[in-house]
């Protein structure tokens, strides 16, 4: 007996959720913003699950931390300096599930152009929010905030979108056989 639609998707979410919260704790590098292994799980889940079910996904992950589930990096629930970047999943979930709604990651070079702005989204977040946590400049703040995991980023993105890309192109392809 197979899962109902409403059973895969609901399965599907609490994945994504907890993917973000495991791959939390997998830090890359160290530094005032870790370098973990979520900006990979936010754009593969995003790329995969569409706008609804993604912002889902990453609003749970939010606020449950939020309200004290220990899963940010570090298994912390605390968004002092970092809070930002982890507010930033959310809109960035939204855009890069709505390109892929549209069709966006079924070519690897658009999955890239989409999960590049998805990021940005991501810092943008984070180095607004250290901005009214400090009186650091903001050449300053990009310094800490998004240099370190920049090339890390980026890199996962590469991979992320080879892997998207080729699921959504079956997915494209096999939808428009069907």
């Amino acid at each position: 007996m197979g899962l109902t639609s409403i059973q895969r998707t609901v399965s599907m979410i609490v994945i994504a959720v907890l993917a973000l919260a495991g791959s939390a704790q997998l830090v890359v590098s160290s530094g005032i913003v870790p370098g973990t292994l979520q900006t990979s799980v936010l754009i593969v889940a995003a790329g995969l699950l569409g706008s609804r079910n993604a912002l889902i996904a990453t609003a749970l992950y939010v606020v449950g931390g939020a309200l004290g589930i220990p899963w940010f990096s570090g298994l912390d629930a605390d968004m002092s300096i970092t809070g930002g970047y982890i507010i930033g999943f959310v809109p960035a979930a939204g855009l890069i599930g709505w390109y892929a709604d549209k069709g966006a990651c079924a070519w690897y070079s658009s999955c890239v152009g989409v999960f590049l702005q998805g990021l940005v989204v991501v810092y943008l977040c984070g180095v607004l929010w250290m901005m009214q946590a400090s009186t650091a400049s903001l050449p300053d703040l990009i310094a800490v905030g998004v240099h370190p995991t920049v090339v890390q980023d980026v890199c996962e993105i590469l991979l992320a979108s080879a892997m998207v890309s080729r699921l959504q192109g079956k997915t494209t392809s096999t939808k428009a056989t069907a």
